[in-house]
């Protein structure tokens, strides 16, 4: 835990979105990986929390329910998930 906390201090200084503060939240006060964090909770403890929208609100949508899709599945499984879309906005970041 000291690792991944020691590591979430220095993306936190380069990234300027969370502080030392939020950092150590993620790491204590939450159980896993897989524990859903809310748009409310996240805008606790980040900087800048924002709705998809453009290309990325596109993505989530084709996305739709894809992941409990796999997990309902009994075997292994390949899903390709073409977009209709090139933009430059998810080749280069959300601005």
């Amino acid at each position: 835990m000291a690792i991944a906390i020691a590591y979430g201090e220095r993306l936190a200084q380069k990234g300027g979105n969370i502080d030392v503060d939020g950092i150590h939240e993620l790491m204590m006060g939450y159980p896993s990986h897989s524990f859903a964090i809310d748009r409310k909770e996240a805008q606790a403890m980040f900087h800048d929390v924002r709705a998809p929208e453009g290309a990325i609100a596109e993505v989530v949508n084709c996305l739709g329910s894809w992941p409990s899709s796999i997990e309902a599945m009994a075997g292994p499984c390949i899903q390709l998930s073409p977009f209709p879309f090139l933009d430059k906005e998810l080749l280069h970041g959300h601005q």
